[in-house]
């Protein structure tokens, strides 16, 4: 979970852990809730839009998921859309950027 190391510490909240058992995620075409997708789908679906650091990435734990899932959603990579985790399109990122 790397942009910069300031950004990696800093813990944001973007969805409340809570919300891990509800918002789902889509990865070869299978669906999973945050909390429930398998460890292995977890990891490759997390590793696509950041470099993990600091994390067991054999177990994942509800608060490693609920962290790295805010990091993403602050960062802009990614936004929750109809309780689904849904992929900022590039348009969308690069106007951010020039912004």
């Amino acid at each position: 979970m790397t942009s910069s190391k300031q950004q990696a510490t800093k813990l944001v909240e973007v969805i409340p852990l809570q919300a891990i058992k509800t918002i789902s995620l889509s990865f070869q075409e299978q669906a999973h809730t945050i909390l429930d997708c398998p460890v292995d789908v977890f990891d490759t679906f997390v590793s696509q839009y950041t470099e993990v650091e600091d994390v067991n990435r054999q177990v994942w734990s509800s608060f490693q998921r609920w962290r790295v899932i805010n990091f993403l959603l602050a960062d802009g990579a990614l936004e929750v859309e109809n309780g689904k985790l849904v992929e900022v399109p590039e348009v969308e990122m690069v106007a951010q950027e020039g912004a």
